[in-house]
């Protein structure tokens, strides 16, 4: 848990960088057990209209499709201690996420 500093990278666009808190629940959900992860983003896809259609927990990366309104989102996170890096892709797009810990939630 903790605020994240995170550069996104979409082809043809220059990177972006933002801040994210990601607090314990969010934390407990890509912390290696399955289950829980599985449950936390089928309740994510869920809030936003649409279906997860995969989930696979494999050592420390996470991928995963859903599909909303008939587009299908990929996502392939891989989470190393207090850092994470994400590609995925939607409706042809693609995009590249850096992430690191720098400190507590504000």
């Amino acid at each position: 848990a903790g605020l994240y500093q995170i550069v996104a990278t979409k082809v043809g666009s220059p990177p972006s960088t933002f801040q994210q808190c990601v607090d314990a629940g969010r934390a407990k959900a890509v912390s290696g057990n399955a289950t829980v992860g599985r449950a936390a983003a089928k309740a994510d896809a869920e809030e936003f209209g649409c279906v997860l259609k995969s989930y696979e927990l494999t050592g420390d990366t996470i991928s995963q499709a859903m599909v909303c309104g008939g587009a299908t989102t990929t996502s392939r996170a891989t989470y190393r201690g207090d850092s994470f890096e994400d590609d995925q892709a939607a409706q042809g797009a693609t995009a590249h996420w850096v992430a690191k810990r720098i400190g507590p939630c504000k």
